[in-house]
């Protein structure tokens, strides 16, 4: 376990059948330092690190603990803070070479890996890191701010390669659990802007097996980043009652890092130049994000509209109340996109709309209308007879070049339109009467967001590739 606060020396069963967990801490020095104060319990300071609390690491051991009633104790190698390699936002696996604690911690974790298999122990590898570096950014711009993220999410896969490649004898595919507390930090001082680097991270459940991505703000539940502790430290590992969840969610984490056997295929394998900005999945009896959450269910009702924006990532909002609710604001896609959705209609000869523009000039994009797909256009449309095969799946692009908008279904182009005038500023899903199940559940298996304008040849290959639902 790498990062602040993950100091964590064992969790040991004592009579009873109750836990306790013994705290040690590596400075910046690679020096080891026991906490002399005895047995501290979830939530205890220790003064000689600045009262940093080691909640979360020893939530998060006492609660794997408990999970394993078949187990005597519970090692863990632990790192303090820095112990990542990540600094304002960036990793360098070149430094990550060069001798720093996140090396000096994977040499210990070998050693204790080697000594325990020595001892006749059965052992599963774990990877726990806890963020909470700021990346520095300008918010006022959301093309850098949308780029910065797409690095950010870049540098926390090299992050998980450069782990999983450095522990030695141990399955390829171990579990891995990314924290991110530099999203509650950033959020308080830069606001909504601040999510955008959070939706980007999470894709790192998407294109790796056996990894999650977790950050304590969304899944506190919406409204709680505003309540939060303004504390040091404190508001990085406990709700706004003051209770410590980091633990709780990292183990929760765990579980789903375990469960994750399906890296999202086909997205895991898309070429560079095809660069995914949102992927929305619709397969599994619920709406999840990139990060598994289904809680864009609003008090179990499926919202009106799912939309997509390049700064925002994806949000939701039903049209009851004045703006919506979810984290919406305008902000313009690049001159250049696309989203390619996979569907499957259940009725073929029901008139609906699909996609629109965002903005206050709403413009429809792709509708279905006489058991056609189609594209509406200043002087012409694209239409496209759906097949009578209602649960044969289809995959739809739509891509924006900056000046024409192209439909492609199953890797062929079927036409072209003139682009919208004026600047896109975001994609809606399902506008305005798309409210039962159904509609989400049954006839989109996902729907993805490229900053770019897509070849037929992806889409073809988006066709042809298989999907099959992760659970």
């Amino acid at each position: 376990m790498t990062g602040n606060s993950h100091s964590i020396g064992w969790a040991q069963r004592q009579a009873g059948d109750r836990f306790s967990s013994r705290v040690l801490q590596v400075d910046r020095n690679g020096q080891l330092n026991g906490i002399t104060a005895g047995i501290l319990n979830a939530g205890d300071k220790n003064p000689a690190f600045g009262n940093e609390s080691v909640g979360p690491s020893l939530s998060f051991l006492n609660g794997l603990a408990a999970q394993r009633p078949d187990l005597d104790a519970i090692v863990a190698v632990a790192r303090g803070q820095g112990s990542t390699g990540f600094v304002r936002g960036k990793w360098d696996p070149a430094e990550a070479n060069r001798g720093n604690l996140l090396q000096s911690a994977l040499r210990r974790w070998n050693s204790a890996y080697v000594a325990l298999l020595a001892l006749g122990c059965e052992v599963e590898p774990i990877a726990a890191a806890h963020l909470s570096s700021r990346p520095d950014v300008d918010t006022s711009d959301p093309v850098s701010l949308t780029e910065r993220a797409r690095e950010y999410a870049l540098h926390v896969d090299a992050y998980v390669d450069f782990v999983r490649a450095n522990l030695k004898a141990v399955p390829p595919d171990f579990p891995v659990i990314i924290s991110a507390a530099m999203t509650q930090m950033q959020v308080r001082m830069l606001g909504a802007p601040a999510l955008t680097f959070l939706s980007s991270a999470h894709g790192v459940a998407w294109r790796k097996a056996r990894t999650w991505f977790m950050d304590p703000i969304n899944d506190w539940g919406d409204g709680e980043a505003a309540n939060l502790p303004v504390h040091s430290f404190d508001g990085t590992h406990a709700d706004r009652n003051g209770v410590l969840t980091e633990g709780r969610l990292l183990l929760a984490g765990l579980q789903k890092a375990r469960d994750n056997r399906d890296p999202r295929l086909p997205f895991s394998g898309l070429p560079e130049t095809a660069r995914l900005l949102s992927l929305y999945d619709f397969r599994a009896g619920g709406l999840t994000d990139l990060a598994g959450r289904e809680d864009i269910e609003q008090g179990g009702a499926t919202p009106d509209i799912v939309g997509f924006s390049s700064v925002f990532g994806t949000f939701a909002f039903h049209r009851d109340g004045p703006g919506g609710s979810g984290y919406l604001r305008r902000a313009a896609l690049p001159a250049r996109f696309s989203i390619v959705l996979r569907l499957c209609f259940a009725d073929t000869r029901r008139a609906h709309t699909l996609l629109t523009t965002g903005g206050p000039l709403e413009r429809p994009l792709l509708v279905v209308a006489s058991g056609a797909l189609v594209v509406p256009g200043h002087g012409g449309e694209i239409a496209v007879p759906l097949t009578a095969d209602d649960n044969q799946p289809v995959t739809v692009a739509l891509t924006c070049d900056g000046k024409q908008m192209s439909l492609i279904v199953d890797g062929v182009v079927q036409g072209r339109v003139a682009a919208p005038a004026d600047a896109v500023e975001s994609l809606r899903l399902f506008p305005a009467n798309a409210t039962a199940d159904v509609d989400f559940r049954g006839q989109v298996q996902y729907a993805a967001i490229f900053d770019d304008a897509v070849s037929p040849d992806l889409v073809g290959m988006l066709a042809r590739a298989r999907f099959a639902p992760s659970r």
